[in-house]
């Protein structure tokens, strides 16, 4: 076994530097209906094809000079005040601004759409309690409380908290956080010491997974992390409540590295993980 890091148990809420966040309760695999409905996709396009024009126009209005540019146009129409014979001689100038803008705006939108459907549309293995099989889904499919199996070099979909490893001699998991902190050491998170059990066949692990989890609620903090978990009677440590850490959980965008494959439950998606609060 190696060493667990020290946790404290939570009790009622989180309470970070300034705000303090109710704990959430998270129900793993089988019964999902009392988990947080949040969606695992991920949005980072501000517009659609049917929003663009409303969505662009109220933008650069809320800008004080294109406010300005517009009142000028408007005061050169005006009879009583006009200095051009009623001729905007700025709104040439100024509707060509705004379509350099429009254009740029497209471009870039256009790009993160495409990144959204990459990201939203990548496989990741997960445990079907119905059919006691892994199941490849898509990323935006993942739910909270439900357990994956991520592979060597796969990106992780969802905040998880590890429960299970490949590696069972260390019983870790190499990650990559290049993608949350820039740093392109490896590092290794840990499955906690009291769910350590020796395992064969990962199908038959993963159908004995459940319990409930209580965590802290979403935060931008991504250096600290606290929970407990009370597993299913079937698991090791079953019905014992024992202290999660940061030490334990691996954050949406790392990457699994020198590590055949790392089982895990996720206990936030989509927009209120924590890479997705930070960026």
């Amino acid at each position: 076994k190696t060493a667990a890091a020290v946790a404290t148990p939570v009790s009622t809420t989180s309470t970070t530097s300034t705000t303090t966040t109710p704990l959430r309760q998270i129900s793993v695999s089988g019964d999902l209906a009392n988990n947080s409905p949040t969606s695992n996709l991920v949005k980072t396009s501000t517009y659609t094809w049917y929003d663009f024009l409303p969505k662009f126009l109220i933008f650069q209005f809320m800008r004080p000079a294109n406010v300005y540019f517009l009142v000028i146009c408007i005061l050169q129409m005006w009879d009583k005040v006009t200095i051009t014979s009623g001729r905007p001689t700025m709104a040439l100038p100024f509707a060509f601004i705004l379509m350099v803008q429009a254009i740029k705006d497209i471009i870039e939108d256009a790009a993160k759409h495409k990144a959204d459907n990459l990201q939203n549309g990548r496989l990741v293995l997960v445990y079907d309690p119905d059919t006691h099989a892994w199941a490849q889904r898509k990323w935006y499919e993942v739910k909270v409380g439900e357990v994956l199996k991520i592979l060597n070099k796969e990106f992780v979909p969802a905040d998880v908290v590890v429960v299970g490893s490949s590696d069972q001699e260390n019983n870790g998991v190499f990650i990559n956080t290049k993608s949350l902190d820039g740093e392109t050491d490896l590092k290794i998170r840990e499955v906690p010491n009291d769910l350590i059990e020796p395992f064969t066949d990962d199908l038959a692990f993963a159908k004995k997974i459940g319990g409930k989890i209580t965590c802290q609620g979403p935060t931008k903090i991504l250096t600290k992390f606290e929970g407990a978990y009370v597993p299913a009677p079937a698991q090791a440590g079953g019905g014992k409540k024992m202290p999660l850490s940061l030490n334990n959980c691996i954050f949406r965008g790392c990457q699994i590295k020198q590590t055949e494959y790392c089982i895990g439950v996720s206990f936030f998606c989509g927009g209120v993980e924590g890479v997705e609060l930070v960026w």
